[in-house]
């Protein structure tokens, strides 16, 4: 009996490291680190474009966007945010407010590879014509010289794709 009793014990625990050890875990918009993560990606993007933008205004983090973003990624719906078309609908200081969507693994997630996805987008864009040949808007929004403030969020999101999959999202202002 007492064999029996310490079998369901370590099976248990057994259970539960394993549980533990699979669950990922995404950094909270206030992680200073993902913070700045964010950031910093999105400006060394903005510091590539070709040619360069005379106007190009620096990224800093909005709190407001990160919550929005975070609000709209733990509905795990991999469209966009609802609000994005009216007018005040997703922030209180700017009427409109544009957005980059990813979808991937967590478990190797960084910020810096889904906003690489998104700029490598440019191949895809003529300068010359504001164009694109097929999606480049991922890379406009990344790069678009007047937007200047940023907030991302990533949550887990089982129903699109498996326990390990995660929606990334980004608001910028102005769009």
């Amino acid at each position: 009996m007492a064999l029996r009793k310490n079998f369901g014990c370590l099976w248990i625990l057994g259970l539960c490291l394993v549980t533990s050890r699979c669950s990922p875990q995404v950094p909270s918009i206030s992680d200073q680190g993902f913070i700045d993560q964010c950031v910093k990606a999105h400006n060394d993007f903005r510091g590539q474009v070709s040619p360069s933008a005379a106007d190009m205004k620096y990224m800093t983090w909005d709190e407001g966007l990160a919550k929005t973003a975070k609000a709209w990624t733990r509905g795990c719906v991999f469209k966009h945010n609802t609000c994005l078309s009216k007018k005040n609908g997703c922030h209180p200081d700017f009427q409109f407010v544009g957005e980059n969507i990813w979808l991937g693994g967590v478990g190797t997630f960084n910020p810096r590879n889904a906003i690489t996805s998104w700029y490598n987008e440019v191949k895809f864009y003529t300068f010359r014509n504001n164009s694109c040949s097929k999606v480049c808007g991922h890379y406009t929004q990344v790069v678009w010289a007047n937007s200047y403030k940023v907030g991302c969020a990533i949550t887990i999101c089982p129903n699109l794709g498996g326990r390990n999959t995660g929606l990334f999202a980004c608001n910028y202002a102005p769009p």
